[in-house]
């Protein structure tokens, strides 16, 4: 199977309607021709017991953040890790019930470890310039 393709979970399969962006967990749909799929060599992050297999998927908004900094706008990784957290935060309720300093602290660990996790993505990307999702998924069918 060719290298490029987006990581999926185990109860995902390739013909599943939608899959999620590895940068903010957003659905992307198959048609979808602004989701991009960036290669990347695997790599491992041993504290928690995880691994990047492959290519990353990422949708419209943290595509263009890549595109962003890919272009020399220094504050697009910050941006795209900012919009990273903030997902997190909405789709896990981790503000509700929460008083505002532990809502500051979880704030600033949670972003730092994705920072972290998007930095081995930094540094695992290839030089292979994206494809569109749309595309790649008509490559894999065909």
């Amino acid at each position: 199977m060719d290298k490029l393709q987006p990581r999926v979970d185990d109860e995902m399969s390739i013909t599943n309607s939608q899959h999620k962006c590895d940068f903010c967990s957003d659905p992307v749909a198959p048609d979808d021709k602004t989701a991009q799929v960036y290669d990347a060599r695997d790599f491992a992050v041993p504290y928690v017991q995880w691994a990047s297999n492959g290519a990353w998927l990422a949708c419209q908004t943290c595509a263009a953040f890549i595109r962003q900094y890919d272009k020399g706008e220094k504050d697009a990784k910050d941006n795209l890790a900012r919009r990273s957290l903030q997902k997190c935060r909405v789709r896990y309720d981790m503000i509700e019930g929460m008083d505002a300093r532990d809502i500051i602290n979880i704030n600033k660990i949670l972003l730092q470890e994705i920072k972290s996790l998007h930095e081995k993505f930094w540094k695992n990307r290839t030089d292979m310039p994206p494809v569109p999702y749309s595309s790649k998924l008509k490559l894999m069918e065909g």
